[in-house]
């Protein structure tokens, strides 16, 4: 007859081993539906080139329909603060892109964390902005930017973004036409 001890030490461990596996792949599935660095990237990418494109609306589609965007931002000596759902920054992105010229846009310093869930992100960047309004100066702006991301509907959206913007406006000397007397 056999020893029952040895025999439930054998399943027993056999049971763990089992149970360690499970709990293995499906951390590993689990990892496999959350966010990766380069999804946002990608949200960060697509904004861009909508931005680049003057095309508010396909910037604005990056953002989930209840995001939270704030601003504070700081220009000739004075300081605004606001904050605007996603209905108002699409208005006011669209004038913007609208009255501007020769815009242009890097980012620098990104820092993308991914949530252990996999289910949010946060985005942090140093965006640079130039461009030319009307026909006035040549402006830029250096915005430190916070964003938090979510997995929504299978989407990755935006759902908070905090911006502290400096803006400097540079003067625009005229050249002088060489053939007038």
């Amino acid at each position: 007859m056999k020893n029952p001890i040895i025999k439930n030490s054998s399943f027993r461990a056999v049971t763990v081993s089992l149970f360690m596996v499970i709990f293995a792949c499906a951390a590993d599935a689990q990892q496999g539906i959350g966010i990766s660095k380069a999804q946002v990237q990608a949200v960060l990418d697509s904004i861009d080139k909508a931005c680049l494109n003057k095309d508010a609306a396909a910037a604005v589609a990056n953002y989930a329909s209840n995001a939270v965007i704030t601003a504070t931002v700081v220009q000739n000596g004075q300081t605004y603060t606001n904050r605007q759902s996603r209905d108002e920054y699409l208005r006011v992105l669209e004038g913007s892109l609208k009255n501007t010229g020769d815009y242009s846009l890097q980012h620098k310093d990104v820092v993308i964390e991914i949530a252990p869930d996999g289910r949010t992100a946060q985005c942090r960047f140093t965006l640079v902005e130039k461009w030319r309004w009307n026909t006035s100066g040549m402006q830029e702006a250096d915005t430190r930017e916070s964003l938090t991301l979510a997995l929504l509907d299978g989407k990755l959206l935006v759902t908070k973004d905090h911006s502290d913007v400096a803006v400097q406006t540079q003067t625009v000397v005229p050249v002088a036409n060489p053939n007038s007397k």
